[in-house]
């Protein structure tokens, strides 16, 4: 079902905490420094690996308080599957990889459940953007973060 996470998309490893420069981090992180967030998945099915360059994938990353605090919107972006590449992760190269770097400031001091969710599209030749949603989808609930004063 769509609605399912894919038995054919394997995340690796939960979410990632990197610091900026792209060292795994202590988890707290204090208010005004950036971050970056990370998933590693695998792509297993092999009808996508043989149409991996016409996929694009969407990730998603959030950050829910635990506790009194809000749920925010980390960021997103599309990149594009590499043909013959099945691993993506943040040291895939620039414009596979799964990092996002998140501005200091962007959470207020307290805990946070990270999550993340990716999707994938059929990125058509000479159509633009993609458009067509394939079967492919994981969702995880990751790491906790500190954010300090």
């Amino acid at each position: 079902m769509p609605t399912e996470p894919s038995t054919d998309l394997r995340v690796v490893e939960r979410l990632q905490v990197l610091d900026p420069n792209g060292i795994p981090s202590n988890l707290i992180i204090r208010k005004g420094d950036p971050f970056q967030v990370a998933i590693e998945f695998e792509v297993l099915a092999a009808a996508a690996k043989a149409v991996l360059c016409a996929l694009a994938f969407e990730v998603k990353y959030f950050a829910e308080s635990i506790g009194q605090g809000p749920e925010v919107t980390l960021g997103s972006f599309t990149r594009n599957t590499v043909a013959g590449q099945s691993t993506y992760n943040a040291t895939t190269p620039a414009g596979a990889t799964t990092a996002l770097t998140v501005p200091g400031n962007t959470l207020t001091p307290g805990v946070y459940r990270l999550a993340a969710v990716v999707t994938f599209k059929v990125r058509c030749p000479g159509s633009g953007a993609p458009q067509t949603p394939y079967p492919l989808n994981a969702f995880v609930e990751g790491r906790a973060i500190e954010i300090a004063p």
